[in-house]
Order: C-alpha cells, then sequence, then structure tokens
C-alpha cells in the first residue's frame, strides 16, 4: 500500500466502507475488466469510477455544463454542414452563395470555439460537482488499527465550500496514478476552484496509488481499493475543513 498526500500533513489512510455503499454493490453487479496493460482503457476506467463514487456514495451531482456547451457547438457544426449542403444541391449556386457563406463560416467558428475551449479546460479535471444535500455517512473502519479515529462525517458537508474538483493524473510511466480532491466555495466554467472569503479558501488532498492495486492480474478492476482511498481522502478534508 503506497498514500502519499499533500495539504493535509499528515499520510493518508485508506477506509474500506463497511456499511451499505451503492458504488461497491454497483461493481459488484457489474464487474469491469480491462487489458492491464493498456494504461488509457485503464485511466479511462479509474475516472469513471472517482466520478462514480463522488455521486453515488459521497452525494455529490456532478457538473455537466462545460461538456453540454461543447456538444452543442458540435450539434451546430452539424447542422451548418448539413443545411448548407443540402440547399446548396437543391437550389443553383448564385442563389445559395449566401446559405454557403453562412454555413461555413458558422462551421468554422463553432469548431474554432469548441478546440479553443478544449485548449483551455485542465486536462486532468474528470469530475465537477456540487452537493445537494448531506449524505448519509457510510460506517467506516480504519486499515491500520494506529490510524486515528475516522471523524463523524463520511463526506465533506462545510456549507462554505460545497462544491467538488477531482483531478487525475498518472505518474511514473503510468505505473501510478494521482488523485486529487478539492472542495471550494465554487468553481470557474473551465473547471479552476473559486477562492472565495478567507474563511472559504479551496482544501484540498492529493494521493498517489499504484495502479496495481486497483486491478488484478486478470485487469478486473478492484473497486474496493477506490473507494477505500476516496473515503479516506473525503475524511482528511473533513479534517481540513474543520
Amino acid at each position: 500500500m503506497t498514500g502519499v498526500t499533500t495539504d493535509v500533513g499528515a499520510s493518508l489512510a485508506p477506509m474500506p466502507v463497511s456499511g451499505h455503499s451503492e458504488f461497491l454493490e454497483e461493481y459488484k453487479t457489474h464487474p469491469q475488466t480491462v487489458d492491464p496493460y493498456n494504461t488509457v482503457d485503464a485511466k479511462r476506467l479509474i475516472d469513471d469510477a472517482v466520478a462514480n463514487y463522488l455521486v453515488t456514495d459521497a452525494g455529490y451531482e456532478q457538473d455537466t455544463c462545460y461538456t453540454d456547451v461543447r456538444m452543442l457547438l458540435n450539434w451546430l457544426s452539424v447542422v451548418f454542414a448539413a443545411y448548407s449542403s443540402i440547399y446548396s444541391n437543391l437550389i443553383d449556386f448564385h442563389t445559395s452563395q449566401t446559405v454557403l457563406f453562412v454555413g461555413v463560416v458558422g462551421y468554422f467558428v463553432c469548431q474554432g470555439v469548441n478546440t479553443l475551449l478544449a485548449m483551455l479546460a485542465p486536462s486532468d479535471v474528470i469530475f465537477l460537482g456540487h452537493r445537494l444535500a448531506e449524505p448519509q455517512p457510510a460506517s467506516t473502519e480504519a486499515r491500520d488499527a494506529d490510524a486515528l479515529p475516522a471523524p463523524p462525517l463520511a463526506t465533506p458537508t462545510d456549507p462554505r465550500r460545497p462544491h467538488m474538483v477531482a483531478r487525475l493524473e498518472h505518474q511514473r510511466y503510468g505505473s501510478e496514478i494521482a488523485i486529487q480532491l478539492t472542495t471550494c466555495a465554487g468553481v470557474t466554467f473551465l473547471g479552476a476552484p473559486v477562492r472565495g472569503p478567507r474563511d472559504a479558501t479551496p482544501v484540498s488532498v492529493r494521493v498517489v496509488i499504484p495502479v496495481g492495486e486497483l486491478f488484478h492480474a486478470d485487469g478486473l478492476f478492484v473497486a474496493s481499493t477506490l473507494a477505500a482511498y476516496m473515503n479516506g481522502m473525503l475524511h482528511a478534508l473533513t479534517a481540513k475543513s474543520d
């Protein structure tokens, strides 16, 4: 077990969830397997699992505004291209010049803005969300007998920091992943935490996990290991916010 944290001041102890967990039930019912040598598929699975845990067990709702805007721009591009193409085939060229011009310009404007958003947004942000209500805490037990007792809440419930930003990046040629959770007063459209008042500055916790701990030799995803790390990180955020 390797867990290295920053912004907490102590090593983070994974806390296996011993109570009911929708996250664990889902992966128990529908186990996920990837090629253990395919780092792209493994990262995609972990990305989805982190977001899934924050929604199902931590009580956050995912914000999809950024994705929705990019999808809308793609759909508008298709509309501009399809309409101008069909119109130019039905009407003679001289009459359809204005429609063709608008279609071409509209397509490139939409795709240009879409590309700009992709370049400006942090590539390691995998989850943006906000808490709608305080979830019921799951019972937990520390893996290490010498670990400090867990705080009474299983997820941060500080009303000054209702937003959550999750980042994930590969390290050491893909053999380790770094997950960082940040609670904050708000987030920008591109996913940057808003500092807020002095008593509501963003609070972060970061852990480095060997990828081998999250997968069996045959590529089967070990959801319980990720849940234990996520649970420990949320407890650390709660303690840090107090």
